[in-house]
């Protein structure tokens, strides 16, 4: 998920206050809820997606915001993988 930090605290803009080990749950189309605990948090510039090659055993979210609205160059990502 990518989305916009516009410094309201609403949705990516609290992003940077979740933490390894915290969780959240993700419905799909379908209904089926999965529960997803962060496994990493970093900050990278915004071209950076090397990140999106990692090799996973699990489903993962990656959730990626500018650290605030006047920061545009780094980007906070986030990464989860689905509770087995």
């Amino acid at each position: 998920f990518v989305g916009h930090n516009k410094g309201n605290e609403k949705l990516f803009s609290n992003n940077k206050m979740l933490e390894e080990n915290d969780y959240f749950y993700f419905t799909d189309i379908n209904g089926n809820e999965t529960k997803y605990i962060i496994y990493s948090k970093f900050v990278t510039k915004n071209n950076d997606i090397s990140f999106y090659n990692a090799q996973v055993e699990s489903p993962v979210i990656a959730m990626q915001c500018c650290l605030s609205p006047k920061d545009e160059e780094n980007v906070l990502i986030i990464m989860a993988k689905a509770e087995k």
